[in-house]
């Protein structure tokens, strides 16, 4: 990662396809879906769901680590500088 890099908080709706996020366990991820609204039977508290894939320290896709993570917070940590498309 470059040493200048820092997050800012962007709101769940505002998350763009390619964004990276650093999530609550300290990993990145790389944003490969348009958020959705959590379905409300699976998860106790309606949040958001989000298709990404986990990145390694130098910020390349680690190999078949695709996953939905789900978040209650409205506002995400989003690697800057965000991508421009």
């Amino acid at each position: 990662m470059t040493e200048n890099a820092f997050t800012v908080q962007v709101t769940a709706p505002d998350l763009r396809v390619g964004d990276v996020i650093k999530w609550i366990d300290g990993r990145y991820y790389a944003v490969d879906s348009l958020p959705e609204p959590a379905y409300p039977q699976e998860y106790a508290d309606p949040g958001t769901t989000v298709w990404v894939t986990e990145l390694n320290e130098d910020m390349t896709r680690v190999t078949n680590s695709a996953k939905v993570l789900h978040s209650d917070e409205a506002v995400l940590n989003v690697l800057t500088p965000r991508p421009e498309n």
